[in-house]
């Protein structure tokens, strides 16, 4: 029988970008029903609870500040590995 895994407590992240950045991980992260406040002249804030929620958080935020020619990239090196 498996064991359960252990409960953690939340971690509460700040996470500091520019306006239209922060404005577009705030409105991400709502919809992936992650607890985040984000108020005009402050910090981004994120609760994450889970490894999962790390994961999208990170995944928001990745997609939010990478230029589009490395987002690109990193979409053609994607398909090519799963394409040979």
């Amino acid at each position: 029988m498996q064991q359960p895994l252990p409960t953690v407590a939340p971690v509460l992240a700040t996470l500091t970008l520019t306006g239209p950045e922060r404005w577009q991980v705030h409105h991400r992260l709502q919809e992936l029903d992650i607890p985040c406040t984000c108020a005009p002249g402050r910090p981004l804030r994120m609760q994450i609870a889970t490894p999962q929620a790390a994961l999208l958080a990170w995944s928001a935020i990745r997609a939010a500040t990478q230029n589009r020619s490395d987002h690109l990239g990193w979409l053609n090196r994607c398909w090519n590995a799963s394409n040979p």
